[in-house]
């Protein structure tokens, strides 16, 4: 129990530290960051171009994907957003700006009457505070996307991260899956 809880108060810290660091940085740092990462998003772009995507719409500083969802919409490829209902992470279809509202803590999310992504397979893009080389990660603190992740594993997963957001090693708890590959401003992680 003890450890259990040492993990949790390190994750926690962790979290703290990195997701600070990431809100710190001035506009033009983070464009610049977003600006490589996209060039990443092109040279290895046969992870989404062959699927559909289900994506979190980055929200302040986070490792944008913006872009990569009107690229896709131009592309003609499915696009699904979360959104939390009861405690439970869905993704519903996205085709334009006007899909999206501001829901818990401003973050975008579908509208309602927004139709539910159902693929068997589909590029799952999760977001994160910190990754790891292993490709563990710790996000916001809900598991949101480790139930989902657990509940449909069918899915191909892929974090999207600055590369300061990477670090050797994560505490690991027993209900923490790891995304498949981590898509830095440097290039793909295994």
């Amino acid at each position: 129990m003890m450890g259990e809880q040492r993990t949790a108060e390190e994750k926690k810290r962790l979290r703290r530290e990195m997701l600070a660091r990431r809100d710190r940085m001035e506009p033009a740092r983070a464009d610049e960051l977003n600006r490589r990462l996209w060039e990443q998003m092109e040279r290895y772009q046969q992870l989404w171009s062959g699927m559909p995507v289900y994506t979190y719409i980055s929200y302040r500083r986070e490792a944008d994907t913006r872009r990569l969802v009107r690229e896709l919409w131009k592309r003609g490829i499915p696009v699904a957003a979360p959104r939390t209902e009861d405690g439970r992470m869905e993704f519903y279809r996205i085709r334009s700006e006007s899909d999206l509202t501001a829901g818990y803590r401003g973050i975008p999310e579908p509208v309602c009457g927004c139709e539910k992504a159902e693929e068997e397979r589909a590029l799952v893009i999760v977001p994160g505070a910190v990754f790891d080389l292993q490709g563990y990660r710790i996000g916001y603190g809900g598991g949101y996307y480790d139930r989902f992740m657990a509940r449909e594993p069918g899915h191909e997963t892929m974090g999207l991260a600055y590369d300061f957001q990477v670090v050797p090693r994560l505490p690991v708890e027993e209900y923490d899956l790891p995304v498949g590959k981590i898509l830095t401003t440097s290039g793909l992680l295994p």
